[in-house]
Order: structure tokens, then C-alpha cells, then sequence
């Protein structure tokens, strides 16, 4: 289930009860950031991007990507 949008930080966007049982338990404190955020900001600098894969692992039971794809590599340069 979907909780909270992009941008998020659970250090920031989570009540700080669960961000605590987290930390607590070593879980994984996470971060996500936008396409236009990560992307973005690199072709701001001067990057030149020169290719983009999509991961969509279609073997059997895929979890999410059924859905969208997981993940996502960029090949780029600087000019």
C-alpha cells in the first residue's frame, strides 16, 4: 500500500514513533527522490545522457515490477 509521494525521507515524512522502531530494529532508514530530481539535476550540471534502461524482470512472480519497473540505469557524460 502506497502511503507517501515523492520526494520522501522516513527521517523526515515518518511519525517519529515508527521512525524509532525502525532505528531500533537496524531497518533500513530510506530515502526516494523523483526522476526530475535525480535526472534532472544531472543534466543541469552538464551531464548529456546517452541511454536509459528500464528494469522489468517478467520471470514468474515479479513483485512490483509487474507493475513498473523497479529500477532504472542512466549512461551519461559531462560536457
Amino acid at each position: 500500500m502506497v502511503r507517501y509521494a515523492l520526494p520522501y525521507a522516513d527521517v523526515i515524512d515518518r511519525p517519529a514513533d515508527e521512525l524509532q522502531q525502525l532505528i531500533a530494529r537496524d531497518h533500513t532508514v530510506e530515502f526516494s527522490h523523483s526522476l526530475e530530481t535525480q535526472i534532472g539535476g544531472q543534466l543541469k550540471a552538464g551531464f548529456v545522457l546517452t541511454h536509459l534502461f528500464e528494469d522489468k524482470d517478467r520471470n514468474g512472480d515479479a513483485g512490483r515490477s509487474r507493475y513498473f519497473p523497479t529500477s532504472i540505469a542512466t549512461r551519461a557524460f559531462k560536457l
